[in-house]
């Protein structure tokens, strides 16, 4: 699975200084007290109320969503600063009952339509406030849905997680080739943890510029995932998944001023491979002093007990991946054992509850069970257990899980019990 996440261009204005009062977290004296968070919109004229929200702040960046019923239904703000202000910013909202999604991504234009102001920071409460109002435009353009017009925002004492913001961000550079032609971020983003590193770079009209890679040191790597995006509304892309032909060099990684450093290149292969679309050829990529979230150790947690026996996946024998479906960011657990596999599909904004586990293709949360011992694998779709979503700040989501393994007489094999994950997003 690759991830292939969508960021218009994010331009600033109106800016002013967070009040000095708010950029220190006042950790004694008496607790300061706040009213309990609000996140209301109107959608195409009907008010929209957040049942719970999630909201970070993290290099340099600011996100909230909205959560209303139990579909997943919500509606999700990125503000490309931590400073008060009006921004251009990228909004978006999944209706949990579709794949497509509405976001404010102009697919004619590129140009992100609708604003965000943030209008108080309170790092003593770690509460924020502000007010937001954007144009939505379905993803599937071929159901030629009308744009909805998202009024009258607002979000009050919305509760963040602290995540890690960078001390010295910078701008950052990160530029390549695409057949000659050159390509130069606007935005980036680039994540370190659970032992792989993601970065993305989005130019001024929306195409960018995809990496991954299971490693996080500096050296240089040829089994990494590439990709270049030349339409934002499209599911396809130009990747190196079908020629391995992509080179990764990590030159250095700044763990005080939080930046990462390195080369790229690969070819592009079109991911629709009965589009007939010839390749692109990617050439002297680029990125110099990328600030970066997230940590270079590896902290991640996934353990299980199989039958009797306690396993703990760690180092090699634990895979995350992260993926996009339908509108959802997805997290896949894989833990390795020389007897058995495990695997979760979660989507990512799961809320804090017990989910049943489902064999369905489009749901989740699903698992899947892989026995190796005999002399060819034995792949189970399980059917039945739950797994329960205790934390999820944005940053990292926690959980348990427990389900039955149930051959095709429907008899069960194997049971997992004990099951937990601390996973980051």
């Amino acid at each position: 699975m690759v991830l292939f996440t969508v960021l218009g261009g994010m331009v600033s204005c109106e800016t002013e200084p967070v009040d000095p009062l708010l950029l220190t977290d006042d950790n004694g004296g008496t607790d300061t007290i706040v009213d309990p968070g609000v996140f209301t919109v109107k959608i195409g004229g009907t008010l929209f109320v957040a049942d719970s929200t999630i909201a970070t702040l993290s290099n340099g960046a600011i996100t909230i969503k909205g959560y209303k019923g139990t579909s997943g239904e919500n509606v999700t703000i990125v503000v490309p600063t931590t400073t008060l202000g009006t921004y251009t910013a990228q909004m978006s909202y999944n209706p949990g009952t579709s794949l497509g999604i509405y976001t404010n991504l102009n697919p004619e234009t590129s140009e992100l339509i609708g604003t965000a102001t943030i209008t108080t920071i309170n790092t003593a409460a770690r509460v924020i406030s502000g007010r937001f109002n954007f144009t939505g435009f379905y993803s599937d353009r071929s159901q030629n849905l009308p744009n909805v017009a998202f009024t009258e925002g607002l979000f009050t004492n919305i509760s963040y997680a602290g995540g890690t913001t960078n001390p010295n961000p910078g701008a950052g550079i990160f530029k390549a080739d695409v057949d000659g032609a050159p390509f130069t971020a606007l935005t980036t983003t680039a994540v370190l943890g659970s032992g792989r590193l993601t970065i993305q770079g989005v130019d001024a009209t929306g195409k960018s510029i995809d990496i991954t890679a299971e490693d996080t040191t500096p050296g240089t790597y040829t089994e990494v995932i590439l990709a270049y995006s030349a339409d934002a509304t499209s599911d396809n892309a130009y990747s190196n998944i079908f020629n391995d032909t992509g080179t990764l060099t990590i030159t250095s990684i700044d763990t005080v001023n939080r930046t990462i450093t390195g080369t790229f290149s690969f070819k592009g292969d079109y991911t629709d491979t009965d589009a007939g679309l010839p390749s692109k050829m990617i050439t002297n990529g680029v990125f110099t002093n990328l600030p970066y979230v997230g940590s270079v150790a590896n902290t991640d947690v996934f353990n299980a007990t199989v039958d009797t026996t306690a396993v703990s996946y760690a180092g090699s024998d634990l895979l995350i991946v992260y993926s996009e479906a339908g509108g959802r960011d997805l997290v896949a657990m894989r833990g390795t054992n020389e007897n058995h596999v495990i695997e979760l599909l979660v989507d990512g904004d799961t809320e804090v509850g017990t989910y049943a586990f489902t064999d369905s293709t489009t749901g989740y949360p699903r698992a899947q069970y892989t026995d190796k011992t005999g002399p060819d694998d034995v792949i189970y779709n399980v059917t039945g257990g739950s797994l329960t979503v205790t934390e999820n700040n944005g940053v990292r989501i926690k959980g348990t899980f427990e389900f039955p393994v149930r051959n095709g007489s429907n008899s069960i094999i194997y049971t997992i019990t004990a099951g937990a994950f601390d996973i980051e997003l």
